[in-house]
């Protein structure tokens, strides 16, 4: 039926020896009609056998299919270096961050405790040392937060300011820019609006800082 609708039917047929071996056959199937002479209509099969083409192609794929392969392996074991590298730099600015804030802290404990020993501490002296340790812990609380979000990028589009990531960077690597003498001109307007993902741009900024 679908021979008489199309004229012409193509497809790649497939047989299965007996040791398991498959042939196959480029086979097109034509209707040739004889209206004016014989009346009759005569069906024309040929088959072409691309076994060897076939088996060479397939070859070819799996040849392709492995080479892609170790490639994409390859690109993987890069970007999980990368990654590795990206968060050596990381803990590296993280410890910069925190070398200040630590040193005041154990410098307020130690004078509160000595202070405390000696019965030379007024009520000032007690609220001024536990309210620079608190500021200081929270310090590093905000800025192990913000490295956080560094590492584990937004899965959702959001609207967010240019101005709030460049703030963000400038605030994790304050220490470090100052201890090599650089001074950052942060002048990039408040409006400045983009929808997007916000941790992945502020790593791009980070990075090229």
């Amino acid at each position: 039926v679908k021979l008489i609708k199309k004229q012409k039917i193509k497809f790649v047929d497939t047989i299965t020896l007996k040791n398991n071996k498959k042939l196959y056959y480029d086979t097109r199937i034509i209707k040739i009609s004889f209206f004016g002479l014989f009346n009759k209509t005569y069906i024309l099969g040929i088959a072409i056998d691309i076994t060897a083409m076939k088996t060479l192609n397939e070859q070819l794929q799996k040849k392709v299919d492995e080479e892609l392969e170790k490639r994409l392996e390859a690109e993987r074991i890069l970007a999980q270096k990368a990654k590795l590298a990206e968060m050596g730099n990381m803990i590296d600015n993280i410890i910069h961050q925190w070398k200040q804030p630590l040193s005041i802290i154990k410098v307020t404990s130690q004078a509160l405790e000595m202070n405390l020993e000696i019965k030379n501490l007024s009520e000032e002296q007690r609220e001024y040392y536990i309210k620079t340790i608190i500021e200081n812990v929270d310090f590093m609380s905000d800025t192990a937060n913000d490295f956080r979000s560094f590492l584990s990028p937004d899965k959702i589009k959001s609207e967010f300011t240019i101005k709030d990531c460049t703030n963000k960077i400038l605030k994790i690597l304050f220490l470090r820019f100052r201890k090599q003498k650089i001074e950052v001109i942060n002048n990039v307007e408040e409006d400045i609006r983009i929808y997007g993902y916000k941790s992945e741009l502020c790593q791009v900024l980070l990075n090229i800082f």
